[in-house]
């Protein structure tokens, strides 16, 4: 338990874990399926509150056999990473949520001519998606396709094996184009402040977990519940008025020599 004591009011910022059966639950996946003449790959890439980038058995990842020879398809996910952890690919590639994030899926061709189409299943502009591309590995724009408005893309150009699919999901308290959610949990200074009558309250949260944000006078009654419920990593805003709770100086701001922040967190 760490409590920081901070000036201007009273507010508790309550932190418990969930279990490990709900961080395991995959949030969002998407089954993709490639096709070059007779052969057919199948495999799946999500989100999850729990992931890692490195192979998570918990969430079913499980690491392939490794590449067959020249000649014989085969289709699945790899590293993309200097460090990488996924061993030979994967079929299953479950990364962390609420970032934006790159799934790289290699191919190789078999029989037929060069001609691979990926496809995936319509709909996904449902709102849940803020970002679904899939572009070609070299990042050069020879392929670029939105996956939340088109379901599939043929590839002919011999020269590329791998494509790119870069997702992010929309939660509150992420924005688009965060790469990485917050390191800790953490009460931000109010602002403005001095404040008549009404300030705003930022908080960051660094994973999923229940988050209780109440205002509390000097007696130690909570007088307001700015947020109290299951959050995602992110950053938060809230606005409290303080009107009828605090007293005024001159009419025009509140005097808080003696309130304060009381922030408390237990992982």
């Amino acid at each position: 338990m760490k409590i920081h004591r901070l000036r201007v009011l009273a507010v508790i910022l309550c932190v418990c874990a969930f279990s490990d059966a709900l961080h395991s639950q995959i949030f969002s996946s998407v089954p993709i399926t490639i096709t070059q003449g007779v052969n057919t790959g199948r495999d799946t890439f999500g989100l999850a509150h729990s992931a890692t980038y490195c192979l998570d058995s918990l969430l079913g990842e499980m690491e392939l056999p490794p590449k067959p020879p020249t000649g014989v398809f085969d289709a699945r996910f790899v590293d993309h990473r200097d460090t990488p952890c996924l061993g030979q690919g994967l079929r299953l590639d479950i990364q962390y949520f609420c970032i934006t994030d790159t799934f790289q899926l290699a191919f190789q061709k078999g029989d037929g001519p060069y001609t691979f189409k990926i496809s995936w299943p319509a709909g996904l502009n449902n709102g849940s998606w803020w970002r679904l591309d899939l572009t070609d590995a070299f990042g050069l724009g020879l392929v670029n396709v939105n996956m939340l408005t088109d379901s599939s893309v043929t590839i002919t150009q011999s020269f590329i094996s791998s494509v790119n699919i870069i997702g992010g999901i929309i939660c509150e308290g992420v924005k688009p184009g965060d790469d990485l959610p917050p390191s800790s949990f953490s009460l931000l200074q109010n602002y403005p402040n001095p404040f008549n009558p009404s300030t705003t309250i930022e908080f960051t949260v660094a994973k999923l977990a229940f988050i209780d944000v109440s205002v509390y006078d000097l007696l130690g009654r909570r007088t307001a519940t700015l947020a109290s419920g299951e959050l995602q990593p992110g950053l938060y805003t809230r606005s409290w008025n303080g009107e009828g709770i605090l007293s005024y100086v001159s009419g025009e701001e509140f005097n808080l020599p003696s309130v304060w922040f009381v922030v408390s967190y237990e992982l």
